[in-house]
C-alpha cells in the first residue's frame, strides 16, 4: 500500500532506495519458470531448505502468499482504489522477508529506514536497540491510560526518555571498513537463504535436522520408543562427558541472549541435529540408543542408568580414537558396569554407531542427485557460470550439507571399527 501512493507517502524516498525486484529468496525460486530458480528448487531436495519450508512444501507455501494476496491483500487495496499485482505482492513479500526487524510489542515486525542497509556477518560491529515494552495497545514508552488496567504491573513506566531504535556498535570499527549488522546469532545457512537469499562462508550455526518420524521409521514399536525417549530427555538433558568428546554435543531446549532474556524455549524433539562440526546433539544420540534396545520396558531410572554407563564407554572408546591406541584403561573400570560386561557396553556402542551411520547415509540417499559424488557436484559448481546465481547458491549449500554428513559417517565408522576389534 505504501510503495502504491508513490509521493504520497512520507516513506517514499525510502521506497525508492529498496530493490526494484522481488529479493531471491528460496520461496520464490523457480516461481517465474525461470531456468535458474527451477534449477536451484531441485537442489534443495532433502536439505534442510526444504525443512525450513514443511510442513509446507515450498510450492504450497507460495500458494498460501498468493492466497493470502487474493483473499485478503486485494480486498482491501481495492477499498483504497489502488491496483497491485501479485509480482509486486512478491516483491512487497521478500523484501519484508529481508529486511524488517522486531522492534518493539507494538510495531512488531517493521521495516527500518537505514538500519536495514548493513550487511550480516556473524562477527558484526553493529546492532539495532531498541525499547520492546512499550504499550501493547498504543505504542507509548511514557505510562499511559492503558496502564490502569495493569495497575501493579511493571510494564506501567513513568519516563521520558525518547522512543526510538538505535543502531549501536559494539565492537571497534576501523577507518574505510565495512561495517556489519547481524540479523541473528544463531541463523543457520539454510534460514539465511529462505529468509535472506544468501549465504556465509564456514557458518558456524549450521545444523542438520531429523523429524522423530524419519528417525523412528523401520523401528519396532516406534510410538513405545518416541514415548521413552521423551521421558529419559526431560530426566538426563545433557551429560558432561561429552564436553571431553568429539562425536557428541550437549544443546540447550533454552536459548537466551547475552542479558539472559529467554529468546526461544525449544522443543524436545527439535533439537534431534547434527551441528557444523560434524557432531549429533546429546539428543539425538538418546533417540538412537533408545531404538537399539532390546525392550523399552524397563523402568527410566534403570535405563537411564544403563545409557550413562553406555556413553561413559563410548567416552573411553573415543579416548583411545584420539590416542591412536586399540583400547584404552583409563576411565570407568568393569565393576562401574555393574552387572553387565564391558563387552554388552562395546555392543551397545556399536549398534548406536552404526544407526548414526545408517541415518547419515539415509540422508544423503534423499538429496537431489545423490549418486554423483562430492568431487563431481564441486565440478558441477566450478562449471555453472555465475549467471546462474540461484543454482550456485542451492549446489554449494548441498554440498554443505554433504561434507557434514560424510565427515559424521567417517567419524562412527571408525567408531565401529574399533568396536568390532574389542570384541572379537
Amino acid at each position: 500500500y505504501r510503495s502504491s501512493i508513490g509521493a504520497a507517502s512520507p516513506w517514499h524516498e525510502y521506497f525508492l532506495s529498496l530493490p526494484r525486484g522481488r529479493v531471491d529468496i528460496a520461496v520464490f525460486w523457480g516461481a517465474d519458470g525461470d531456468r535458474d530458480g527451477m534449477e536451484a528448487l531441485k537442489w534443495t531436495q532433502g536439505t534442510e531448505i526444504q525443512s525450513i519450508l514443511s510442513p509446507y512444501s515450498q510450492l504450497a507455501l507460495r500458494e498460501r502468499i498468493n492466497e493470502y494476496f487474493e483473499n485478503i491483500a486485494c480486498p482491501m487495496l481495492q477499498q483504497l482504489q489502488l491496483s497491485y499485482v501479485l509480482k509486486d505482492f512478491h516483491r512487497a513479500y521478500s523484501l519484508v522477508s529481508s529486511r524488517a526487524f522486531i522492534v518493539d510489542a507494538y510495531l512488531g515486525l517493521s521495516l527500518v529506514p537505514v538500519a536495514d542497509a548493513f550487511n550480516h556477518i556473524e562477527n558484526n560491529h553493529v546492532h539495532l536497540q531498541s525499547d520492546y515494552h512499550v504499550c501493547s495497545a498504543c505504542g507509548s514508552l511514557d505510562e499511559c491510560d492503558h496502564d490502569l488496567e495493569y495497575a501493579d504491573s511493571s510494564l506501567a513506566l513513568i519516563t521520558s526518555i525518547p522512543d526510538t531504535c538505535e543502531m549501536v556498535a559494539n565492537s571497534p570499527i576501523g577507518p574505510s571498513e565495512e561495517v556489519f549488522n547481524t540479523y541473528g546469532d544463531r541463523l543457520t545457512n539454510a534460514q539465511l537463504l529462505c529468509q535472506y537469499g544468501f549465504l556465509l562462508d564456514g557458518n558456524e550455526n549450521n545444523v542438520i535436522t531429523w523429524t522423530t518420524k524419519q528417525l523412528l521409521d523401520g523401528t519396532a514399536k516406534p510410538e513405545g520408543t518416541f514415548s521413552v525417549w521423551g521421558k529419559l530427555a526431560s530426566r538426563w538433558p545433557h551429560h558432561c562427558g561429552w564436553d571431553r568428546c568429539q562425536l557428541v554435543y550437549n544443546t540447550e531446549s533454552r536459548v537466551v541472549d547475552d542479558d539472559g532474556t529467554l529468546i526461544q524455549n525449544r522443543a524436545m524433539h527439535t533439537l534431534l541435529e547434527l551441528n557444523a562440526d560434524g557432531q549429533i546433539s546429546h539428543q539425538l544420540w538418546l533417540l538412537v540408543f533408545t531404538t537399539v534396545l532390546p525392550k523399552v520396558d524397563d523402568t527410566i531410572d534403570d535405563m537411564i542408568s544403563l545409557a550413562k554407563q553406555v556413553a561413559q564407554m563410548q567416552e573411553r572408546l573415543e579416548a583411545s580414537l584420539a590416542s591412536g591406541d586399540s583400547a584404552d584403561d583409563s576411565g570407568p573400570s568393569t565393576a562401574d558396569f555393574e552387572c553387565r560386561a564391558p563387552d554388552a557396553a562395546i555392543s551397545f556402542v556399536q549398534q548406536i554407531a552404526e544407526r548414526i551411520m545408517q541415518i547419515c547415509r539415509r540422508k544423503i540417499e534423499s538429496a537431489h542427485s545423490a549418486e554423483v559424488s562430492a568431487s563431481a557436484l564441486g565440478d558441477i559448481l566450478d562449471g555453472l557460470s555465475h549467471e546462474r546465481k540461484l543454482t550456485r547458491l542451492a549446489i554449494s549449500y548441498a554440498l554443505e550439507e554433504r561434507a557434514t554428513l560424510q565427515s559424521c559417517q567417517s567419524a562412527w565408522t571408525e567408531m565401529v571399527d574399533l568396536c568390532s576389534e574389542l570384541c572379537n
